[in-house]
């Protein structure tokens, strides 16, 4: 039996007893029995009000309790005395005491040991239930600690507020307390994650970035950052991404969106110091969520000596390719020294002969042909030029034809040159572009010589240029086209890796695509591979048309001269 249930049967006896009486002793008085039965009706009635009173107040504490006991926060009702009164069950199993024990504890008992948020005794006079009967106002999100029943020590928040009779008296402090320690505890273990996160970032050797891609704001840096470009956290954090890459605008932008789309993560380009010095980097970068903010995480990774060095063994392939050329460079040179011979034995044996001016103008074309090719092989072979010059596609074209034709049609390839009329002038470094051609004729030189072994009639290579457009910009396309065995399977970012080649062991570096697509990169171009369905693989090379008002007039001028 409930304790309100026992109290309520407790008042029905001891009324029921007190309305005998009243009859027993109006009888014995003498009243009138009437007069008996009408003070029996008045006092009923003032009993059934009563009980309707008692019954509304028991509906009322009911339920309080129903509504108490299913908040899922501990409540607390103490008197002005400070002792507890009331207290739900989750307040017992917070405070790990039973209500019996609660109501013979004061809130000040040092038997709670409370402490503040930073572990400091709190005074008496600051807990919040003598706050809230000092002042009579409300006192919300008080952190404090306390030892529970079980000597388990728990965080706490408590919100106090007073209980007001109508006259606006306190009658006491109602307060709801909810455990916080496993929050507290998850939040210290994600407070240890960012720090160990915050440390990953800030004391990583490698150079990181946090870009924003929407305008190229760097939004964070590290340590190795700032010692990588010179300038302190504080004022790369204020700069653009712009400010260290010396990329042009709408290139750093259509890289960072390729980055933001994965489509692509890994990206070469040229970062300038705060010295000025301007270094090649690698970088690594992929989207990143803080929040509502999309930026993108870069790893940078300085390739400068890597650079040096691949540009190096450009270097030495280079010259290999020219002592590959010696020896068709050789076999060129000797047919026409054999026309200089001839003519000049005509004239040697004929002295007299009306045809000798002929033959002397024969003899001026052959040496000339003889001086255009050693002028090619001796720019080919010479250090490249540091800055892009003005140059003609068809000049850069058949200047390459004429160091490389020879061995093409030594091996029976019959070669083709389709060079639109009138192309504009690129402007590039032209011993650079010639390399590139160089390595892609000589690449479909080897698929024609691995798919149509010995002498064939059907080798064919064929060189083409025609005005084209690169994002949208003007440009040339020069396309050699072969019809080997193709390259079926491969993607283009394989094919163009560095050291992968489809070649025999031994008979290729696996470099020379990944120097032509190096040098078109430079330019600001663009180089990629097509498969023929019939047969045959055509690789383009798109190049954008210079632009300087100077350039254009000085290639005016070569064109004109030409």
């Amino acid at each position: 039996m409930t304790p309100d249930k026992a109290r309520t049967i407790t008042i029905h006896i001891m009324q029921t007893m007190l309305v005998i009486f009243v009859a027993l002793a109006l009888l014995i008085a003498g009243v009138h029995p009437g007069s008996v039965a009408f003070a029996l009706l008045c006092v009923f009635i003032v009993l059934i009000l009563q009980r309707r009173r008692q019954l509304s107040a028991i509906e009322e504490m009911s339920l309080f309790s129903r509504v108490t006991e299913i908040c899922p926060a501990g409540i607390i009702v103490l008197n002005p005395a400070g002792k507890t009164i009331y207290a739900n069950h989750w307040a017992e199993d917070i405070l790990g005491r039973p209500q019996s024990a609660l109501e013979k504890l004061r809130f000040d008992d040092p038997i709670w040991q409370i402490l503040d948020e930073h572990d400091l005794p709190i005074e008496q006079e600051k807990l919040p239930f003598a706050r809230v009967m000092a002042t009579g106002r409300r006192m919300l999100d008080c952190r404090q600690s306390l030892t529970d029943g079980h000597g388990i020590r728990k965080n706490t928040i408590i919100h106090a507020s007073p209980l007001l009779d109508k006259n606006a008296t306190i009658q006491g402090v109602v307060i709801t307390i909810q455990d916080v320690t496993l929050t507290d505890a998850i939040h210290r273990a994600l407070d240890r994650s960012l720090e160990r996160s915050r440390a990953l970032f800030v004391d990583c050797p490698s150079v990181m970035l946090l870009i924003n891609p929407e305008n190229g704001r760097i939004i964070d840096a590290n340590h190795a950052a700032a010692d990588f470009y010179g300038y302190s956290i504080i004022k790369l954090k204020e700069m653009n991404i712009r400010d260290i890459n010396t990329s042009t605008v709408d290139e750093i932008k259509q890289e960072m969106t390729l980055a933001v789309e994965q489509e692509r993560n890994h990206f070469n380009f040229r970062h300038r110091l705060a010295s000025g010095i301007v270094r090649d980097v690698e970088v690594f970068s992929g989207p990143i969520n803080f929040g509502d903010m999309h930026l993108l995480f870069s790893i940078v990774h300085d390739v400068s000596d890597k650079v040096r060095i691949e540009r190096e063994a450009r270097s030495q392939q280079r010259m290999r390719a020219i002592g590959t050329l010696a020896g068709g460079v050789a076999h060129e040179i000797n047919n026409p020294l054999n026309g200089i011979l001839n003519y000049a034995q005509l004239i040697t044996d004929q002295p007299q002969n009306p045809s000798v001016s002929e033959y002397a103008a024969e003899i001026g074309k052959e040496a000339e042909r003889i001086n255009r090719i050693i002028r090619n092989l001796m720019s080919f072979a010479r250090p490249a030029q540091l800055t892009p010059q003005p140059e003609q596609p068809d000049a850069i074209i058949n200047d390459t034809l004429s160091l490389i034709k020879t061995n093409i049609r030594h091996d029976n390839i019959r070669l083709s040159v389709d060079i639109a009329e009138g192309l504009p002038c690129i402007e590039c470094r032209k011993q650079q572009i010639q390399q590139a051609l160089m390595n892609l004729l000589m690449n479909a030189r080897d698929a024609v010589n691995k798919h149509h072994p010995g002498h064939n009639a059907d080798k064919h290579i064929r060189i083409s240029a025609v005005r084209h457009a690169l994002n949208d910009q003007p440009a040339v396309l020069i396309s050699v086209e072969d019809n080997g065995a193709g390259l079926d399977g491969l993607a283009n970012e394989q094919l163009f890796d560095p050291f992968f080649t489809t070649k025999p062991r031994h008979s290729g570096s696996g470099l020379g695509l990944s120097i032509c697509r190096e040098i078109i990169q430079g330019h600001h171009g663009k180089v990629w591979f097509e498969r023929i369905p019939e047969g045959g693989t055509v690789f383009h090379i798109a190049l954008p048309l210079q632009q300087h008002s100077d350039n254009v007039s000085r290639c005016h001028e070569q064109n004109t001269d030409s």
